[in-house]
């Protein structure tokens, strides 16, 4: 603790009242400084006092803290006190400045004047006083002329005025001319050394003063800086955009020039950061932030919302088709590829553009509007920028009442079930059916997957939905004991999400649910995609890994679309590979493509692995994929998904052959 500087009884806390802010800075403004200093709650108690407030009050820091202001007050000026605090608050400058005495335990009167200087949060609401006590008793006029100083350094002057005007002090109090009075505040000791003594600590005080004042404003420029700027990466944050936008609405002429804000947000950034670990994950998103700026003018501002979303505001368009050019820049800049770790990382983003050329729209409408426009280039694939336009609110409005419906479907299991075959090519045997789920809306009629089961994967309602899936696909399973029994290897294919997988039970409920079934859990299979093995404290895999100590078996969906595929192969062992659909449509492309198909089939055979083609639609492919020697397919081709009761009725039939 720095000498006769004194938090009661936490730095930033008090018994009488909270105060939370950071107090560092009066270990500057205080130490030896010649005048008294104290940090005073709202209610008038000390928090914190310095060496020179002790002197003048005749006690030591331990019994000045936490006492109230009037306990030192001489009787006769108390009144004055009292009444001092409800004018700090009620003034709208928040300063008060007084002259009162105060009464030495010995009875000696010192008579000081007090500038008070109100210190609110962030919220506006008081937070503490900064007071400061300068005895007059024998040298008032100067130390009057000290406290004037004082003022005007809590009144934020600034650090050229207060240089001024204390070298103006200096000069008129010594009787000496500028040039000298600029010396001994500057600490030559030549100059210093021809004052008399009682000068000299004169001198020393004001420069105390002024070393207070800049390292107050110091640390109050850095609580600024960083209530207004992104930690991570040095932008603008939230605030300081909104207040910028603001800013920009208040100036824009109707109808001559634009206001832009394009929101930014990286195309599946999450499964980079998870692969990568997050600490190269918040380099690149420091690299993308210098990237951005090197695609606007320095006049633009760009702000990270959080996570992987950017924001830029442009202002002083001359038409609306200039913020497409930005956005085209933003995308632009995004495509060489970031280096990370030794490896190069693609990164893509999808842009929302929105402009205002009127005082009438607020910076909500334009940031709400910008991320409508965001989630639109999201859903048309990604890697674009789209501009706003009013039909989308009406689209939101649209999801939002998607969302509602899908809650009171999954608390209600207003589900259905269709089954799809995966068939032996060369037998036309089904090894297994997956179970896919259908949503049928009173009056929506069928919503398409593509439509419920993001919004299910974003809202945390998959995991509901999962479980019903799992335990409803048990139970058909269970139902077609007429297909051959268990001991055909018939089994049934359920889908399982990330979410699901980070479930704290979810392992348990699997195991329960095989349990109640009866069935073999070899017969079950549960599809995963590349996206589980992305997660830097295992958990996935650990629930992976108790799965199989189930005995169910696990396949690995969408292969080859994802992040180093290899490398889950060799970490974690896994049943079956899904070879993905645009391996399958590729197969009439090109001799390379029908080569690295080939390459996959071979890798799945030499590591014992059951490989499944999807979405094989055609007889050619057929052919081609009996020919490299896949076993398995699946795709309209052999047969859509069907409804549950179709399954019985078209098994026998399809069992004959392709």
């Amino acid at each position: 603790m720095t000498t006769g500087l004194t938090a009661h009884p936490s730095d930033g806390t008090t018994s009488s009242g909270e105060c939370r802010e950071d107090l560092s800075w009066f270990d500057v403004a205080g130490d030896n400084a010649a005048i008294g200093m104290a940090v005073v709650s709202v209610d008038g108690h000390y928090l914190r006092v310095n060496e020179a407030l002790c002197r003048m009050a005749g006690l030591p820091a331990r019994d000045l803290v936490g006492r109230s202001t009037l306990d030192i007050t001489h009787p006769e000026d108390r009144h004055l006190s009292a009444r001092a605090y409800p004018e700090v608050y009620a003034d709208g400058s928040d300063c008060h400045r007084m002259e009162k005495r105060f009464l030495r335990p010995d009875g000696t009167i010192v008579q000081v004047i007090r500038t008070t200087k109100l210190v609110r949060d962030g919220a506006g609401l008081p937070a503490y006083l900064f007071a400061q006590y300068v005895d007059v008793t024998q040298r008032n006029a100067r130390f009057a002329g000290l406290a004037e100083l004082g003022q005007r350094a809590l009144d934020h002057a600034t650090t050229e005025a207060l240089s001024a005007e204390a070298r103006g002090l200096v000069s008129t109090m010594l009787g000496v001319n500028e040039d000298i009075a600029a010396g001994a505040l500057g600490a030559k000791p030549d100059v210093l050394a021809v004052l008399p003594i009682d000068d000299q600590g004169f001198v020393r005080s004001v420069r105390n003063v002024l070393d207070a004042a800049h390292a107050r404003s110091r640390a109050e420029d850095e609580t600024r800086r960083m209530a207004m700027q992104d930690s991570l990466t040095g932008l603008a944050n939230r605030a300081l955009l909104s207040q910028r936008i603001d800013q920009a609405l208040t100036k824009v002429s109707p109808g001559r020039e634009y206001v832009c804000v394009l929101m930014l947000d990286l195309d599946g950034f999450k499964r980079v950061n998870d692969s990568l670990g997050h600490a190269r994950g918040d380099a690149l998103l420091r690299d993308v932030a210098q990237r951005l700026m090197g695609a606007v003018r320095p006049t633009d501002t760009i702000a990270r919302l959080g996570g992987d979303e950017f924001a830029v505001l442009v202002t002083g368009l001359a038409a609306p088709e200039e913020s497409e050019v930005v956005a085209q820049r933003l995308l632009a800049a995004l495509k060489t590829p970031f280096s990370s770790g030794g490896r190069a990382v693609h990164l893509s983003a999808s842009v929302g553009v929105t402009s205002a050329r009127t005082r009438s729209v607020t910076t909500a409408n334009l940031l709400a509007d910008a991320d409508l426009a965001m989630y639109e280039a999201k859903m048309s694939g990604k890697g674009r920028y789209v501009v706003f336009a009013p039909t989308f609110r009406k689209a939101a409005a649209g999801r939002l009442a998607l969302e509602e419906d899908l809650r009171s479907a999954v608390s209600e299991g207003a589900f259905e079930l269709h089954f799809q075959p995966i068939v032996d090519l060369v037998t036309g045997k089904w090894s297994h059916v997956e179970a896919l789920v259908r949503w049928p809306h009173p009056t929506r009629g069928m919503v398409p997957p593509l439509d419920f089961i993001p919004l299910a994967e974003d809202t945390g309602l998959v995991v509901p939905l999962g479980q019903w899936v799992l335990e409803k696909a048990l139970e058909h399973r269970v139902s077609w004991s007429s297909l051959g029994g268990d001991d055909t290897g018939f089994g049934v294919a359920v889908n399982v999400s990330v979410r699901q997988l980070a479930e704290p039970g979810f392992v348990e409920f699997v195991r329960a649910a095989v349990e109640r079934s009866g069935l073999p859990p070899s017969s079950i299979t549960l599809e995963v995609t590349e996206s589980v093995f992305m997660d830097d404290n295992q958990t996935n895999i650990k629930a992976l890994e108790a799965l199989r100590e189930i005995g169910v078996r696990i396949a690995l969906d969408d292969f080859g679309t994802g992040y180093s595929s290899l490398s889950y192969l060799r970490r974690f062992r896994i049943d079956v590979l899904k070879l993905d659909r645009s391996f399958v449509s590729g197969l009439l492309g090109s001799a390379q493509d029908r080569a690295v198909t080939r390459a996959v089939i071979d890798l799945a055979s030499h590591l014992e692995l059951e490989l499944v083609a999807e979405g094989i639609e055609t007889q050619e492919q057929l052919e081609l994929l009996r020919q490299l020697g896949c076993r398995l397919g699946q795709g309209y081709l052999m047969h859509r998904p069907m409804p549950a009761a179709s399954v019985v009725e078209i098994y026998p039939r399809l069992i004959t052959g392709l």
